[in-house]
């Protein structure tokens, strides 16, 4: 959404530039609407699987003379092995099942992490999300750093998937499956058992990763789960949390994007965050805190104990810092970046 649907509908609603977005296996097949597309194109950019037939369609277009920009906005060199992805990106583990129901395993060789840095070396330059990024990958090719922004409009007048009494304080989280160790290393688990023995009106919700919620050793009247939801019902589901903690740890999380604090910006919520360098733009919008569960306890209990002032900062220039960072007021830098990429030569 944040790297091709977004962008993509920002620059058409320009009405001087036209913009089309292809499943990547719609781009693999190579069928003759996909061939007339990218040869109308003056950029292809290419999401995240850079492995297998996708640079095989990359060369394709290259020697046709087309410029092929790149985009991802994940570490996927730096997984933890706690993340699902791990052993793809890492060992190019493929599970399936056969015919008969029967469950295998198959490997990419080369692994997806050297192909990945093969399709970065092939194209023009890498758009992503931190400055993190941009220098792991300042060896293989220009990179270009450009925040991931949001569509203002999906953030207004929401109301909260889960209503509840003014009497309770809501606190939890919301992610994918990659967030497990940010879970773990931070810190947050045992602060959350101490914050929930502290304060009797406090619950925690936990959506997404099912694991996550059960790892939390707390009573079960005092935590909830909530599986994953449309995306058209996230924003009402971040809107049912009082106060929502982002807990970042190791090397992976340092390359995040501003999306998940940004998008609390947007509804008015209040957030506690891992104090990462990839947030520092946001310190005035939010409270930041330094990992273990000391750090984690305190900062949940001062923003507990100060609720009113820190859902009026979140209304306030929180708020008002969200409304800047809507797509349509940043589609330039992203059609500015394109003609660069169009008008540079190929370094490799």
């Amino acid at each position: 959404m944040h790297n091709c649907i977004n962008p993509t509908n920002a620059i058409n609603k320009t009405g001087v530039h036209t913009a089309r977005y292809i499943h990547i296996n719609e781009f693999i097949r190579n069928s003759p609407e996909t061939q007339e597309l990218c040869s109308k194109a003056d950029i292809i950019m290419v999401e995240r699987n850079l492995f297998q037939d996708t640079l095989t369609m990359m060369m394709f277009w290259k020697v046709r003379g087309k410029s092929i920009g790149v985009i991802f906005d994940d570490a996927y060199r730096k997984l933890h092995k706690d993340n699902p992805a791990y052993n793809f990106w890492e060992f190019g583990e493929i599970k399936g099942k056969n015919e008969k129901g029967e469950e295998f395993i198959n490997y990419i060789n080369p692994i997806p992490k050297i192909q990945l840095e093969w399709g970065v070396h092939m194209s023009k330059g890498l758009q992503t999300v931190s400055q993190a990024l941009c220098d792991d990958w300042a060896d293989w090719n220009d990179t270009y750093f450009i925040h991931n922004n949001i569509v203002i409009d999906r953030y207004k007048d929401v109301k909260p998937l889960f209503p509840h009494s003014e009497k309770e304080i809501w606190i939890g989280w919301s992610g994918s499956l990659s967030h497990r160790y940010s879970f773990a290393g931070s810190g947050i688990m045992m602060a959350y058992r101490k914050i929930c023995k502290k304060y009797p009106n406090v619950k925690v919700l936990i959506a997404g990763d099912k694991k996550v919620y059960d790892e939390l050793d707390i009573a079960d009247n005092k935590k909830m789960f909530c599986a994953f939801v449309p995306d058209q019902q996230y924003p009402a589901l971040i809107k049912s949390i009082d106060i929502c903690t982002i807990p970042l740890a190791g090397e992976y999380d340092k390359r995040r994007s501003q999306i998940k604090p940004l998008e609390c910006l947007a509804l008015k919520v209040p957030f506690v965050a891992s104090d990462y360098p990839n947030y520092n733009h946001l310190r005035e919008y939010g409270s930041f805190t330094e990992n273990g569960k000391e750090n984690w306890e305190n900062a949940i209990s001062n923003a507990i104990d100060n609720l009113s002032i820190y859902k009026e900062r979140a209304e306030d220039i929180g708020y008002q810092f969200a409304l800047t960072q809507d797509i349509d007021l940043h589609v330039k830098e992203r059609i500015d970046l394109y003609q660069k990429l169009i008008d540079k030569p190929y370094k490799f």
